[in-house]
């Protein structure tokens, strides 16, 4: 990141700065998604779950959903709604490593346009980039699948609020 940074912070205009976000979001994505299944915690469980979801049919995963999300307990799941995103993920990929991109992708993608919206310096930029990596990148995305997802989503409310409200 820094020699990306040297390379593009002597003319810090808006048009550099987005090709630095989008230079270290490709790099980010792409290290998330090619790690191996046991780097993070509950990364395993994840791909676990994705590969139960192959052999449900849509009817299943859809009582499963309504069932946990209108009688929520123990036995049940935490979120109902990662069944339906799983099984719709099963119809396209069966791979792994495409799974934890897309997983990856959904909070970084956003993390960039938020990035490109709030930040007007390459000084910030930096500073954003090594507080993110050394503080949370080992768990958002790399870890904590569910909570990159909720987040990713907070990210796009909070963008379309900032350009069209």
């Amino acid at each position: 990141i820094i020699c990306v940074y040297w390379f593009y912070h002597k003319s810090d205009t808006e048009r550099n700065r987005w090709r630095f976000i989008r230079f270290i979001t490709f790099v980010l994505i792409m290290i998330a998604g090619l790690r191996h299944q046991y780097v993070g915690n509950d990364t395993i469980n994840y791909l676990n779950n994705f590969d139960s979801v192959s052999n449900m049919n849509w009817e299943n995963v859809m009582n499963d959903f309504v069932n946990a999300y209108f009688n929520p307990n123990k036995d049940n799941g935490k979120d109902p709604a990662m069944l339906v995103l799983n099984m719709f993920l099963c119809m396209f990929i069966t791979d792994h490593a495409v799974y934890l991109t897309i997983m990856a992708a959904i909070l970084l993608i956003p993390l960039a346009f938020f990035l490109k919206l709030n930040v007007k310096s390459f000084s910030e930029l930096l500073f954003v980039y090594l507080f993110y990596i050394a503080l949370y990148y080992g768990f958002l995305p790399n870890s904590a699948v569910r909570q990159s997802i909720a987040l990713g989503f907070i990210l796009i409310g909070s963008i379309i609020y900032q350009k069209f409200i």
